[in-house]
């Protein structure tokens, strides 16, 4: 059984996952948020990126305390395919268009 440091870096990666998927699906007019529907979507997209955060810290923190397991790297994957995922839009864009 792995410790408890790699499970909550995994567990804080993939609430954060879900907080960014929810924070972009909260709204029901997406062009035209309410004020409530604004307000829960910055709590949500903060919250997202304080778990990503703390999740890496946690991940760090097995690392050091040389923990058994693949759990400690799930993180650092996690943040790596976002930022692939981010950097492969434009570059989709670019070839494909913007989809008009």
């Amino acid at each position: 059984m792995a410790s408890r440091k790699s499970i909550w870096s995994t567990v804080l990666s993939i609430a954060g996952i879900v907080l960014l998927i929810s924070s972009y699906s909260i709204a029901d007019d997406p062009t035209d948020p309410t004020s409530y529907e604004k307000m829960i979507i910055k709590l949500f997209f903060f919250s997202f990126i304080f778990s990503m955060i703390a999740s890496i810290y946690m991940g760090i923190l097995a690392i050091r305390a040389n923990e058994k397991g693949i759990l400690k790297y799930s993180p650092f994957f996690v943040v790596i395919i976002f930022i692939f995922c981010i950097a492969l839009q434009p570059i989709l864009m670019a070839f494909f268009g913007f989809g008009g």
